[in-house]
């Protein structure tokens, strides 16, 4: 077995440095605990500026915002580059959307056949030092197709902050992000897809095919739907080994963080000798999507705050 980790980064260049620090971390101990079983380079793709459109002209307004955009794009490569010793480095001209840059770069780190797992880590969070190790720990355990997130579903969706799927899983969930990237036409336009209309194709999608679907609208969620269809197994690791730490982003706002208890998340920092044990005993029951195993503050105060949201919109339909 051979991992590939995928860095995705975008426009944060502080963000990114806190989360290349973190991974630093996570790799050496995954290297002392599976040896032999990480690719030593890692790939970083990011995704280009905003304001450049296909052929590569700037557009008519704007044109300080794409500047200032550029300059930040190029720092996080810089950064990147810098904290990294082995990386190699994919930079998009233009910005493509997630959707688009996280299928070229599962396409290309698994045409390689000695690649059978990848690793996705975005660019704003925190990870525990034991956080790679664990996922490949886990994956090493579990049958095949499997989805491994680092941390507790988020709306029943794994979210790609650190996750690990396996070669068929990817491709059990091509065709769909495929179909999801033409019939809306996000290579580009990802920030302003018509989300009405998603919610409508992919519950049809669903109901078709006999399983609960999302309203979210996002690539994790329509991933999540494929895997659903094809049978890929979901799990979660049962403690939060990765944070998220960025406030806004293409789905995040403060308010999003606050409804889902992003603001409130926990970082398990147990090390390995005191993490391994639960982790074994999680595996004994075939894994799953279980919490158990959240800071006890994290679950109380995002538990409050979307008992708050909900009951705030259980007002507003009132009037």
């Amino acid at each position: 077995m051979r991992a590939q980790i995928i860095l995705i980064g975008y426009n944060r260049p502080a963000a990114t440095l806190r989360t290349i620090r973190s991974l630093d971390r996570a790799l050496s101990s995954a290297m002392t605990h599976h040896t032999g079983a990480i690719e030593p380079m890692i790939r970083a793709v990011i995704d280009g500026p905003k304001g450049v459109a296909a052929h590569g002209d700037h557009a008519q307004h704007g044109d300080h915002a794409h500047n200032d955009e550029s300059e930040k794009v190029g720092r996080v490569a810089a950064i990147i580059r810098q904290g990294i010793p082995h990386v190699a480095i994919t930079t998009h001209a233009r910005n493509r959307g997630l959707p688009t840059v996280l299928l070229e770069a599962l396409d290309g780190a698994f045409a390689r056949p000695e690649v059978d797992r990848v690793i996705c880590v975005e660019d704003d969070v925190d990870l525990s030092p034991v956080a790679l190790s664990a996922l490949l720990y886990a994956s090493e355990r579990m049958p095949s197709p499997h989805v491994i997130a680092a941390a507790p579903l988020r709306d029943g969706i794994p979210p790609n902050q650190c996750l690990l799927l396996t070669r068929d899983a990817h491709l059990a969930s091509r065709p769909l992000l495929e179909r999801f990237i033409s019939t809306f036409n996000l290579d580009g336009a990802y920030g302003t897809r018509d989300h009405a209309a998603i919610r409508t194709w992919s519950a049809a999608i669903a109901y078709e095919g006999g399983v609960s679907s999302s309203p979210a609208t996002s690539q994790d969620a329509i991933r999540t739907l494929a895997w659903r269809l094809e049978g890929v197994s979901i799990h979660a690791l049962p403690m939060r080994l990765v944070a998220h730490r960025g406030l806004r982003g293409q789905h995040n706002t403060p308010l999003h963080a606050l409804r889902t208890g992003a603001v409130f998340e926990r970082l398990d920092r147990r090390p390995w000798g005191l993490l391994q044990p639960r982790l074994d005993a999680w595996i004994s029951r075939g894994g799953g999507i279980e919490v158990i195993e959240l800071h006890a503050l994290e679950r109380f105060f995002a538990a409050l705050a979307r008992s708050a949201y909900d009951l705030l919109r259980f007002v507003r339909r009132q009037r």
